[in-house]
């Protein structure tokens, strides 16, 4: 029998989101240059990858990829959260650092905007079971 009400799971813990800006200039240069699409997929993938391993690097785990978009988080006790609060923001500043302001092979300039946000997680799985 399914449940008309998904269950929500409560964790306390930062989110950061980091969204990519240049995507849609990326993917109109690449559709007119010779590289094509697979210019496009290895600029991208080495460009998100990077931010990537930032986050595993510092203990955060990857949520989501939404298009250009990622979501981390770390999850800690709340008596913690200062602590995770800290090791997200420095993992913002050095993502910000080292991926902010790369530019392509097509003339293209990425840079990388981040959101944090610290306190109650409430994860729900919404869809069909097994989805």
């Amino acid at each position: 029998m399914v449940e008309d009400t998904p269950k929500a799971i409560m964790t306390n813990g930062v989110l950061l989101f980091a969204d990519v800006s240049g995507f849609t200039s990326l993917t109109e240069k690449y559709s007119n240059d010779k590289e094509g699409v697979s210019g496009l997929t290895n600029a991208l993938n080495g460009y998100i990858s990077n931010i990537c391993q930032h986050i595993l690097d510092n203990g955060g785990d990857i949520l989501k990829f939404a298009g250009d978009a990622i979501l981390a988080v770390w999850k800690c006790e709340r008596k913690q959260i200062a602590e995770a609060i800290a090791i997200a923001t420095h993992t913002a500043l050095e993502i910000q650092q080292r991926n902010d302001w790369k530019m392509t092979s097509v003339g293209v300039e990425l840079r990388v905007k981040i959101a944090i946000s610290a306190g109650k997680i409430y994860c729900t799985h919404v869809g069909m079971p097994g989805t």
